[in-house]
């Protein structure tokens, strides 16, 4: 059983203090491929083969959308060497007119496993996909791609330690998991030095002559846009356009430089809550409180048990001062989520854990979400160039002491990066790809406000070295600014459509952040809605957010709510996924007959009621899903006026 869950599309997950507790980044770049004369003795090629995942009705497989290997060598150096598969996905532009110009886009991480999601991905970029081919990859060394690095060494690691009180000893556990992952690699076979940023510059090069595009455009977010950066500098030649979303900077090297990044957006946070009168009376001091609490629970962490959303294990854990700050910087990445940390906050520090296990155990989901070893080996060639340890002592020195992680910073040098890159088989780039790019490429930049590993102000850096360059700022976003934001969606089609003039971005001027404060349950207003897909109109908690037509999220996002008719599964089938109980009650409403049911999810560490009525073509179903302590309380006052308030449309 799967929960829909909100996962961070780009960016990597690592620590800030310690491996236990991840935090999403992106990072620096590598060496230039452009005099590598020998790279016009090899010729990629597409070959083409069954999706990796369930297509969509509304695509036609091998027609509308298709899915394949793109062969290139695994040293663009040496194009008679080895070579290694590229897994690719080709959505084809819906409209007739369609241009001859596709968008590639450029995931994140390093890491990201892009293609087993990309449908999910082109959901998000339908706009884009109107008129021009989408196509997505796994980058060398990713998920679908052949081969692909997984270290599961690491990611098993890192649920073992969630329990460990002894932060020295899990961060050995984990540094000799990434040791253990290596030699496996190693042995494979596998040449880990050949998995950079200027490798996978020269695939996106290969992938569009193997492809037959004379022109393409590059869509690249987090370290995506890195990668955009590089193919920028060493294959300008082909390249319409490109767009560049939540941007890392070449001079940067965010392993040293995310604790400032980090801290910076966190108490970003804590003032603009101060700042709205409403947060600020519910949520007052909030900074300190902050604190006070991670200080606190950092002396005497809380066992709590976490659920992974994608499998339902149950990971005993400790909730420290760490784990609550590697939350919030966490899901500072994902706009939706943003409004209910002070929330979050507030409530650990009234003892009530719920939200804050929720945050924690939707955060388990990005455990496995990249292809480590790749990881590993960009990270190593490209960020810590001529950075030292005592670069980043100084940086943590400089943090809010509560802020600064309890681990002990010589285990952090030790068993982090630095003692990790010393053993990672790859050569540090040359630190000439520090330089910033410079491009007469017309480039749309895009910063979020809250985005606590590149900022608005990193995007601003690299706008200052393209001349065709157009920035823009984005109030209340927080990472992945495209995906998250249907304004910079907008912004970013207008760009496409006509890269040579500025958008207008006059929609960001309506973007703010509206913080989600305590409901009361007995006093939540119900507004009227219409669901016309299922014929049906209901009501619904005024202020909710509408995901999709028929799928409601409360403001703290911890009520969901779902009213449709349901044809694709058997009423038998549904109520035993839901886990629901022998019929609680019954009643009779606008000629439905409803039957109510619990639904017992507490092995997810869930809670919720169900009503079904039988309807010609299946069943009508309203279920709400929320958090076990908050259950009771949604019963009377929102769940029975919605179904019965649920009619036929006229």
């Amino acid at each position: 059983m799967k929960f829909r869950i909100i996962v961070a599309l780009l960016g990597m997950t690592i620590t800030l203090s310690a491996w236990q507790q991840p935090t999403s980044i992106s990072f620096a770049q590598p060496s230039s491929l452009t005099a590598i004369e020998s790279r016009s003795q090899f010729q990629p090629n597409f070959e083409e083969i069954d999706c990796p995942f369930q297509v969509p009705s509304e695509f036609v497989e091998g027609e509308t959308l298709q899915c394949g290997f793109v062969e290139v060598p695994e040293d663009h150096a040496d194009p008679a060497g080895p070579t290694i598969k590229l897994a690719v996905a080709i959505f084809r532009a819906q409209s007739e007119s369609s241009k001859p110009d596709p968008i590639i886009f450029l995931s994140g991480g390093p890491g990201e496993k892009t293609v087993a999601s990309s449908y999910a991905l082109a959901t998000h970029l339908a706009a884009f996909n109107a008129e021009r081919d989408l196509i997505f990859f796994d980058q060398r060394g990713v998920g679908s791609s052949q081969p692909a690095l997984e270290c599961p060494e690491f990611v098993n690691a890192l649920f073992e330690t969630l329990d460990e009180s002894d932060l020295s000893l899990a961060q050995q556990n984990v540094f000799e998991a990434v040791l253990s992952c290596k030699d496996r690699l190693v042995d494979e076979g596998h040449n880990l030095a050949a998995f950079t940023t200027a490798q996978n510059a020269a695939d996106v090069e290969d992938i569009r002559v193997a492809l037959g595009y004379e022109q393409i455009n590059l869509f690249g977010g987090s370290y995506g846009s890195l990668l955009a950066q590089a193919v920028m500098r060493d294959f300008p030649e082909h390249i319409r356009s490109v767009v560049i979303d939540s941007t890392v900077p070449m001079e940067k090297s965010l392993l040293i430089d995310i604790p400032t990044t980090a801290v910076n957006a966190t108490l970003h946070l804590m003032d603009s809550c101060a700042a709205d009168e409403a947060c600020n009376r519910a949520f007052p001091d909030l900074e300190n409180v902050l604190y006070d609490l991670v200080e606190e629970l950092n002396a005497e962490p809380v066992p709590v048990t976490l659920v992974n959303p994608l499998d339902g294990q149950s990971h005993a854990a400790l909730m420290s001062g760490d784990m609550i700050f590697g939350n919030l910087v966490y899901f500072l990445y994902q706009t939706p989520i943003i409004p209910t940390l002070p929330q979050a906050i507030y409530n650990v520090a009234n003892a009530d854990y719920d939200l804050m296990i929720q945050l924690s155990s939707r955060k388990l989901a990005a455990y496995d979400a990249l292809s480590r070893g790749m990881s590993f080996s960009v990270l190593c060639t490209d960020d810590l160039i001529e950075r030292t340890p005592q670069d980043y002592l100084e940086i943590r020195a400089a943090m809010p002491p509560a802020l600064a992680g309890n681990t002990d910073p010589e285990d952090i040098i030790e068993y982090g990066f630095f003692g990790i890159c010393e053993n990672w088989p790859v050569e540090k780039a040359d630190p000439a790809v520090r330089q910033p790019v410079v491009s007469e490429i017309p480039t749309l930049i895009l910063g979020g406000e809250f985005d606590p590993v590149t900022p608005p102000e990193y995007g601003r850096m690299v706008a200052e070295h393209l001349n065709n360059s157009y920035f823009f700022d984005f109030p209340s976003v927080g990472h992945s600014v495209v995906i998250a934001n249907e304004c910079a969606r907008s912004i970013t089609w207008a760009f496409l459509t006509d890269p040579h003039t500025q958008p207008d971005a006059s929609c960001r001027e309506a973007l703010n952040i509206e913080f989600a404060l305590p409901l009361d349950f007995a006093d939540i207003p119900l507004t009227p809605i219409i669901i016309e897909e299922f014929g049906i109109q209901a009501l619904s908690p005024e202020g909710w957010m509408q995901v999709a037509p028929e799928y409601f999220v409360s403001p703290d996002t911890t009520i969901e709510l779902v009213i449709k008719e349901k044809t694709d599964e058997s009423l038998s089938a549904f109520l035993q996924k839901w886990s629901a109980s022998d019929p609680v009650d019954e009643l009779k409403a606008n000629g439905f007959e409803w039957t109510l049911y619990e639904l017992d999810l507490s092995t997810y560490n869930y809670a919720g009621y169900a009503a079904t009525a039988p309807s010609e073509n299946g069943y009508y179903v309203v279920f709400v899903i929320t958090t076990q302590a908050q259950q009771p309380k949604l019963y009377e006052p929102v769940f029975l006026p919605i179904v019965n308030s649920v009619m036929h449309l006229e």
